[in-house]
């Protein structure tokens, strides 16, 4: 495997070539594009180099998503999210820079965070999952587009406690398909998608993992699976458990999750 530093984790396995440009993003807000022969080659197993030393990204902050872009059309998007249930959706035209300084992406509120990102043409449906299991399905033609300093819209109405963890687009999806959801503490289920009501955005949406009191399931991930699929889960000293879709457990939108990853002590889903 790839070699990482203590307390460090394998975030993102990208396919790309040397034409390509990386658009690297941070929980601050930020976006570094950079171009992907920038990025010093190394062996698979060697530590690699810290993007400080490749990009602009200030020493405190952390990335999120790297997308790797071979062109920049104006009817591609980057949808982003944040911790506090924000979203927008941003031309990826206007990420085409070589500033080495970074870009600014979102605009956020105080004590936000962007959270999630992905690429995406706005057709379909969104689920924002948070830490605590709450969960919205909209269409995306609910999510404006706008410009790179724009604070975007509502997306969920998250409450303070919590944040938003995960976010998945479904396109050309059926009822009868899968939702997976994904624990810190290993564990998952597997609910039909006709059990998460379509919304308008901006709501608190609904409960996608039974409530626990005092000892919260915390969600990592959901993801739009069939039975056939397979899971790679990481862990957070490196390791990886692969996961067969029809091992997890079908069961009621607000119900339990099952362990399905035997964890080391110590360690959690990264």
């Amino acid at each position: 495997a790839s070699g990482v530093r203590p307390g460090d984790r394998m975030h993102h396995v990208l396919l790309t070539n040397t034409t390509h440009t990386l658009l690297i993003f941070t929980r601050t807000g930020h976006c570094y594009p950079i171009s992907v022969h920038q990025v010093p080659e190394a062996k698979w197993g060697d530590i690699g180099t810290a993007m400080v030393n490749v990009c602009g990204i200030d020493h405190g902050d952390e990335v999120v998503a790297a997308v790797p872009r071979p062109d920049f059309p104006e009817d591609t998007y980057i949808l982003m999210t944040t911790r506090k249930g924000a979203v927008k959706a941003t031309s990826v035209s206007d990420f085409q820079s070589k500033r080495s300084a970074g870009l600014g992406a979102i605009k956020l509120s105080d004590g936000d965070a962007l959270a999630y990102v992905l690429e995406t043409d706005l057709k379909g449906e969104l689920i924002m999952l948070t830490e605590l299991g709450k969960g919205i399905r909209f269409e995306l033609s609910q999510v404006s587009v706008q410009g790179r300093g724009a604070r975007g819209v509502r997306g969920m109405n998250v409450e303070q406690s919590d944040r938003v963890r995960s976010v998945l687009q479904l396109q050309d999806s059926e009822e009868t398909d899968l939702v997976a959801v994904f624990t810190k503490a290993g564990r998952a289920k597997v609910t039909t998608l006709e059990q998460h009501p379509v919304q308008r955005r901006g709501g608190k949406g609904v409960r996608m993992i039974i409530s626990k009191g005092n000892q919260p399931h915390l969600c990592v991930s959901a993801h739009h699976c069939r039975g056939t699929d397979l899971f790679e889960v990481v862990d957070t000293t490196g390791h990886e458990h692969m996961v067969e879709a029809s091992r997890i457990p079908v069961t009621r939108r607000d119900g339990n999750a099952w362990t399905i990853v035997n964890l080391k002590s110590g360690a959690l889903v990264a």
